[in-house]
């Protein structure tokens, strides 16, 4: 019961107050939760994984050793077949190239010898009237080309096919032509990395290439640290700009100070000048009075 004499609006006013100090506590609690939740993400997630590799890797020592042994022979057969389908065990030049896109100086400069013609004849650095043969040109974009180019098939898998350098722009009966090739690639490559993940997926990852499982189970340490980095540049840079507000507002509090000191200084003298200008009239006044008393 509201007591008599109170209006009806103020218990209102206070539910509402209250209602949005409670939306605000609860606010910040979750935001907060939420910042330590993804700290401390990428750390739980790769410690989980590191304990299911070391489970994997117990179980698959201990207990399951004639299954091991099949495996293992599966898994040599495996990367001895897929083997043109990975990249070389050199980080830096075995990565695949982007076929449609220059290359940068550090591949021109490592490049295989086997590799430098068809290079060459791609890119059209030199004058060479004869171009690989098919099988050749197939296999370099097996080998070498991203995996894109390879899944999707297009323009790089058609100028490899006819047999045109990079510059080329396929005309739309050649287009036509090289398709049912596409197509057939595309299911290819398609289907044996369906089979490749589905053979990994049911032996716990024993049969996947060496690439997969690096790509999977392993961290980037370089990205992480540029992360790290760039967390760290957008708190300097908030803080920065909480710094320059707060730089704002000294200064604008600085001025109104000035504003009022000015004002005061100029009252104060204006009350002094208003004096002396009293003080004046009363000198002349008291010099008028006694020139007309001696006048008298």
């Amino acid at each position: 019961e509201v007591p008599s004499g109170v209006p009806q609006w103020i218990p209102y006013f206070y539910a509402f107050i209250m209602l949005i100090l409670l939306l605000n506590i609860i606010i910040a609690v979750v935001v907060h939760e939420f910042e330590d939740v993804v700290n401390e993400s990428e750390l739980t997630f790769w410690s989980d994984r590191l304990v299911i590799v070391n489970e994997l890797d117990f179980c698959s020592g201990t207990h399951c050793s004639s299954f091991t042994s099949f495996l293992s022979l599966i898994h040599g057969k495996d990367q001895g077949w897929c083997k043109n389908w990975l990249p070389k065990s050199d980080e830096k030049f075995g990565k695949r190239m982007d076929l449609n896109l220059f290359l940068e100086n550090w591949i021109w400069d490592g490049m295989a010898t086997k590799d430098e013609f068809f290079l060459h004849w791609w890119y059209g650095r030199k004058d060479i009237a004869e171009k690989p043969i098919l099988v050749e040109r197939l296999k370099f974009f097996i080998s070498n080309s991203t995996f894109k180019d390879i899944f999707i098939p297009s323009t790089v898998f058609e100028n490899i096919f006819l047999g045109y350098n990079r510059s080329h722009r396929s005309k739309k009966y050649e287009k036509m032509s090289v398709f049912p090739f596409s197509i057939i690639l595309m299911i290819a490559s398609n289907a044996l990395f369906a089979i490749i993940f589905i053979s990994g997926w049911l032996s716990f990852g024993f049969l996947w290439p060496r690439i997969m499982k690096k790509e999977l189970f392993s961290v980037d340490s370089v990205e992480i640290d540029k992360r790290g980095i760039t967390c760290e540049v957008t708190k300097s840079s908030t803080q920065f700009d909480a710094t320059k507000e707060d730089i704002g507002k000294i200064m604008v509090e600085n001025n109104d100070l000035k504003k009022k000191i000015r004002k005061v200084t100029e009252k104060a003298e204006n009350n002094n000048m208003k004096r002396e200008i009293f003080e004046m009239r009363k000198e002349i006044q008291e010099i008028l009075s006694k020139i007309n008393s001696s006048t008298r």
